[in-house]
C-alpha cells in the first residue's frame, strides 16, 4: 500500500471526510423515524450538520456551588469509590451519578433534571440536623424540596401532592423570602401550588402569608428573557412538550441562555424517553 492509498482512506474511505457526514445521516434519519412514530414532521436532512456547527461555538455551562466541585473532583471520587469495590459513573452529566455495590446503590443527585436547581452551599447551611442509620446527617431544607419538586409535573409522575405536605407541615417555619428567591423567574410554578394548597387545605389558608400571595400574582406576567417564544414547559416535563419545540417553533427554557443546561444535556437526557414520548393530541 502506498502513502496515497493510505492517506485516501484515511480521510476519504472509510475514513474521517466519510464517516463524519455518515454519522450525520444517521442521525437524522433516527431523528426523522421518531418523529414520524410521533406523528410529526421531523427536522430537514441538513439540521444535524447545522446543530454541529452552533455546538463548535458552545461549552458546558459553569456550575456553580456543590454541582461544581463534584463534577470537578468526580475522576478523584470515583477512583476512591472503586478502591472500596464500588462502581460508580455519572448517569447525566448535568444533574445525576450513580455508585453502586452488588444491590446497594446511591444516587449522587448534584441538580434536578430540568438544570434549574443546582445543588449549592445553602442546601447544606440549612439543613436541618438530624441522624439517619446512627449517623449524624443534615436533611434537606424544605425551601429546596419545595424548590425541586415544584418541577415535576410528568405523565407518570406528579411531586404536587410531596409539595403540598411539606407546606402544611413546615409553613410556619418556612424563609419565604428565601423561597421566592429560588423560584426567581419561575415563580408561577410556586404561585400554582400555592393555589393548589388553598384549594386542598381550606383550613389552612392562614400559613400562607398575604404578601406572599400578592408578589407572586404581581409577577405572573413576567416575560422571559429576550422576550422570545420561549416553552417553559419543558422544565415540568421532559416529555409532554417536546411536540412545543419540535414542531411548533417554540424556544425550550432548559437550554442556555433561558436555563443551565446544553443542547446536547438536553438530548441525552430526552433521549432515553423521546420513543414513548405520547404527541400532542392537537
Amino acid at each position: 500500500m502506498n502513502m496515497t492509498t493510505a492517506l485516501a482512506r484515511l480521510l476519504i474511505f472509510p475514513g474521517i471526510l466519510f464517516a463524519v457526514p455518515a454519522a450525520w445521516f444517521f442521525l437524522w434519519i433516527e431523528r426523522k423515524a421518531v418523529a414520524l412514530m410521533q406523528g410529526r414532521i421531523g427536522p430537514p436532512f441538513m439540521q444535524p450538520f447545522y446543530d454541529f456547527i452552533k455546538l463548535l461555538g458552545k461549552g458546558a455551562p459553569p456550575r456553580s456551588g456543590i454541582a461544581g466541585a463534584l463534577m470537578r473532583a468526580w475522576p478523584l471520587i470515583a477512583v476512591a469509590l472503586q478502591r472500596a469495590g464500588i462502581a460508580s459513573h455519572i448517569k447525566f452529566a448535568h444533574w445525576l451519578g450513580k455508585a453502586q455495590r452488588d444491590e446497594l446503590f446511591v444516587d449522587l443527585i448534584f441538580a434536578s433534571g430540568n438544570g434549574l436547581a443546582n445543588v449549592d452551599d445553602e442546601w447544606i447551611a440549612n439543613g436541618r440536623a438530624d441522624s439517619i442509620f446512627g449517623m449524624d446527617v443534615r436533611i434537606c431544607p424544605p425551601e429546596e424540596m419545595i424548590w425541586s419538586k415544584s418541577f415535576v409535573m410528568e405523565r407518570e409522575r406528579f411531586d404536587g401532592a410531596d409539595v403540598l405536605h411539606i407546606l402544611r407541615h413546615s409553613a410556619q417555619s418556612i424563609d419565604w423570602a428565601r423561597l421566592l428567591r429560588r423560584f426567581d423567574r419561575h415563580a408561577g410554578v410556586l404561585l400554582a401550588h400555592l393555589v393548589l394548597f388553598l384549594y386542598v387545605y381550606p383550613d389552612a389558608h392562614a400559613l400562607i402569608p398575604e404578601w406572599v400571595l400578592t408578589d407572586l400574582w404581581a409577577a405572573r406576567l413576567v416575560a422571559s428573557n429576550g422576550g422570545d417564544r420561549v416553552c417553559r414547559g419543558t422544565a415540568l416535563s421532559r416529555t409532554q412538550y417536546l411536540v412545543d419545540i419540535h414542531a411548533w417553533g417554540y424556544t425550550d427554557v432548559r437550554i442556555e441562555p433561558h436555563g443551565g443546561m446544553t443542547e446536547d444535556e438536553v438530548t441525552a437526557w430526552t433521549a432515553p424517553v423521546e420513543l414513548a414520548a405520547v404527541p400532542s393530541p392537537v
